[in-house]
């Protein structure tokens, strides 16, 4: 599905992709939701608040984490054909640390799944464990150790686990959003030059609109009201020099589809849809591309795009890319 935009002269297309499963999903801990991103020197220094998550970013992508606490444990039931999914991150400068999960059996306490010890890194390193337990589990630990453990930061985890009842199968999500791309250099809208085969062929394949305008004159106001449904000047999201952010609570499209249990992620190239804006509310991972403004390459970003496919969870996702 493609959808023409004006103004800086964007392009939109929407793909629906079918999914054979429907597991079910949890995200363990506090839902930071509204929490402004922290980057890792801000990050460095957060206390523990057992009962507060928040939002991390590094290395250009920002993550909901659990609170930054040494140990602690996360209440949950599943069991047996369940995966785990949680980033670490190590904020130190120079020592290692030991990343521990466990599980919590039965009578037995808690009996230690995965261990990885982490040098200092400038960005996430991911973890998947798989569940094998024979009976239904409760509480899941995660703990840091080494001499400076309170640098150690666990990802908000996701759980993916097989669906005990039949239901409509929903599908994945995938919108991109090409920016300052006239329409009249597409042949799906005229340009004899065949100039863009692949994006003629969707647009033969989906539904073009001819006649779809956007709700302000910029980057920034424009993908506002496209994941809000509102007004750019309803939510502040006017102005190019110094845009205001989203409202901490505001309601957005990957905010309603992670709570209809899709995993979400971002992978964008462009400062004005950048985390600092609000525009990371509802993703499980939002990558912003370069901080200055400057243009990003598309190569790169459906790279990564790509790379996080071959390894998502069992689970419908939305993906929102911009290039």
């Amino acid at each position: 599905m493609m959808r023409r935009s004006v103004g800086y002269g964007s392009l939109l297309f929407l793909l629906l992709t079918g999914f054979s499963s429907r597991p079910t999903l949890q995200r363990l801990g506090p839902d930071p939701a509204g929490s402004a991103p922290l980057e890792r020197q801000q990050a460095a220094q957060a206390p523990c608040e057992p009962t507060r998550g928040g939002r991390l970013r590094l290395d250009g992508e920002t993550r909901s984490t659990l609170p930054r606490c040494v140990t602690q444990v996360q209440r949950v039931q599943f069991g047996a054909g369940c995966r785990l999914h949680v980033g670490l991150a190590n904020l130190g400068t120079d020592e290692p640390l030991r990343f521990e999960i466990a599980f919590k059996l039965g009578t037995r306490g808690f009996v230690e799944q995965a261990v990885r010890v982490l040098a200092p890194a400038p960005g996430w390193t991911d973890l998947e464990l798989a569940v094998e337990a024979d009976q239904a589990l409760q509480q899941l630990r995660f703990s840091v150790s080494g001499r400076a453990p309170q640098q150690g930061v666990f990802s908000r985890p996701l759980l993916s686990c097989p669906s005990a009842r039949s239901a409509a199968v929903p599908r994945s999500v995938l919108l991109i959003s090409l920016d300052t791309l006239r329409a009249d250099r597409l042949g799906a809208y005229g340009n004899p030059d065949r100039l863009t085969p692949n994006l003629d062929r969707i647009a033969q394949q989906g539904t073009l609109f001819l006649q779809a305008y956007a709700q302000y004159p910029d980057t920034h106001g424009s993908h506002a009201a496209l994941f809000t449904g509102e007004y750019s000047s309803r939510v502040g999201m006017v102005g190019t020099f110094r845009p205001a952010a989203l409202r901490a609570h505001q309601a957005t499209l990957a905010s309603a589809l992670a709570a209809r249990g899709y995993v979400t992620l971002a992978v964008t190239e462009d400062a004005f849809v950048g985390s600092a804006y609000g525009f990371d509310r509802g993703f499980d991972r939002y990558h912003d591309g370069p901080l200055d403004h400057a243009q990003g390459h598309a190569s790169t970003t459906f790279r990564r795009a790509l790379d996080w496919l071959r390894e998502r969870p069992a689970q419908p996702f939305f993906m929102f890319l911009h290039t």
